[in-house]
């Protein structure tokens, strides 16, 4: 029940801030993000390394200072998928692609 309720609260988020579904997937990311570099064993100057940016620049994407690209979720998306498997990293991140047309 309260997966349930997390669910109706982050689409009631995403229809009440206009968000698009690029934008849901961000903010799911930025706010997962400490928890995946953990789960993969990598610091944010190993992450920020990978990426080809500063560390002050993840810093501040993970304490939400900054916005982060969509080219860098890609970025992100992809290392991780490889690292953890595309359905945990789907579960992690909370979409629900089985009704994907």
């Amino acid at each position: 029940m309260e997966k349930n309720k997390e669910t109706f609260d982050d689409l009631k988020e995403c229809y009440s801030k206009k968000n698009s579904g690029r934008e849901l997937v961000k903010d799911r990311l930025v706010k997962n993000l400490p928890a995946l570099r953990q789960k993969v064993g990598v610091t944010q100057e190993g992450l920020a390394l990978k990426l080809e940016v500063s560390r002050q620049t993840l810093s501040n994407i993970e304490a939400k200072r900054s916005r982060i690209s969509w080219v860098m979720v890609i970025a992100l998306i992809a290392m991780f998928e490889k690292q953890l498997g595309v359905d945990l990293l789907v579960a992690i991140l909370g979409i629900d692609y089985g009704n994907i047309d």
